[in-house]
Formats: C-alpha cells, sequence, structure tokens
C-alpha cells in the first residue's frame, strides 16, 4: 500500500498531487481518481428503505466504487439531483448515484433523489440516493457482457469509504 506508514493528510495531498499534475498534461481534458478499474464492480443486494416487506430484491445489484469528477471524465450523463463532490468525505452520510434502470426497478420512479437503501446483510448502512445518471453497460470477462441488458448499477464515493484511490482516470 502506498499509504503505509504515512499521515491520512500526506497521503490525500499526494493523491490531489497526482491528479492536478496530469490535469495539467497538456491534451487532457479531464481527470479523476477511482478505486478499482473504472467499471470494475461488486455484486450486493439491496434493501429499499420503506419497502412492502423488507427483504432483499430479487434482483442483486452491481456497485462501482467512483469519486469526484468520475461522471463527467468518462461523460456519463446526470439526469436528476449531483454527482460526488468534496462534501462526500469519510465522516459524512453515506449517499450513492445509481443509474436510472436501478432507479425505476427499486423505486419505481428515475427520480428518486433522496431515497435510501441498505446493503442487504449490512443492517445499519443506510445509504441515500443523491443523484441518477444514464445507465452503463460494465463488461465482464467476455465482450459479450456489453450486449446484456443494463444492470441494476449504484456508484459510491471511495472517498467515504476509507479507500484510497488506485485508478487515474483522463479524458
Amino acid at each position: 500500500s502506498v499509504s503505509r506508514g504515512y499521515p491520512a493528510a500526506a497521503v490525500a495531498n499526494m493523491y490531489d498531487e497526482v491528479l492536478r499534475r496530469i490535469a495539467g498534461v497538456p491534451g487532457v481534458q479531464s481527470a479523476a481518481l477511482s478505486y478499482g478499474l473504472p467499471m470494475q464492480s461488486e455484486t450486493v443486494a439491496p434493501v429499499v428503505e420503506g419497502a412492502a416487506t423488507d427483504t432483499r430484491s430479487t434482483a442483486d445489484s452491481s456497485m462501482i466504487w467512483a469519486g469526484p469528477g468520475f461522471f463527467e471524465t468518462l461523460r456519463i450523463p446526470l439526469l436528476h439531483g449531483r454527482v460526488f463532490d468534496a462534501r462526500d468525505r469519510a465522516n459524512t452520510p453515506s449517499v450513492a448515484v445509481i443509474t436510472e434502470t436501478m432507479a425505476r426497478q427499486y423505486f419505481g420512479a428515475v427520480d428518486a433523489v433522496g431515497r435510501r437503501f441498505r446493503i442487504g446483510n449490512e443492517p445499519d448502512s443506510w445509504t441515500e440516493v443523491i443523484g441518477v445518471v444514464r445507465d452503463t453497460r460494465a463488461a465482464g470477462a467476455s465482450a459479450e457482457n456489453v450486449l446484456d441488458r443494463p444492470s441494476y448499477q449504484f456508484y459510491r464515493s471511495y472517498t467515504q469509504s476509507g479507500l484510497a484511490p488506485t485508478t487515474v482516470i483522463a479524458r
């Protein structure tokens, strides 16, 4: 780990400096830090707050770690609300940006801003939806996965998790 033995503030400053330098490279239009590859996901089972039965949905969702600048750099359009920014830190309430397909499936409407969900096996992990973005397709091991219908995806900010960024995304 790059951060082993260094104070958290020094590590954060180092990553900010890396991002600043990459953004300053001639021809770079936009850059962001992320945890994992841009569309690398984890499968989780969300539970919607206030659902008639407090059981998980029959459809699992894909969680992707993102961060400030992620959606702008990858040109994923925002439909409602906002995307991650400096407000989303480790000591702030958990927030997520979800795709339009997840909004329809879990909340019954595309504008799900302000609604909450949690991960099925984590009863105290309530997360508020702050934004809804267009669907994206994430390829798995084979290219044919790209042609599958959009999955129920949501994004969490690595800046709230205590995770250090592992990837620089640049356009």
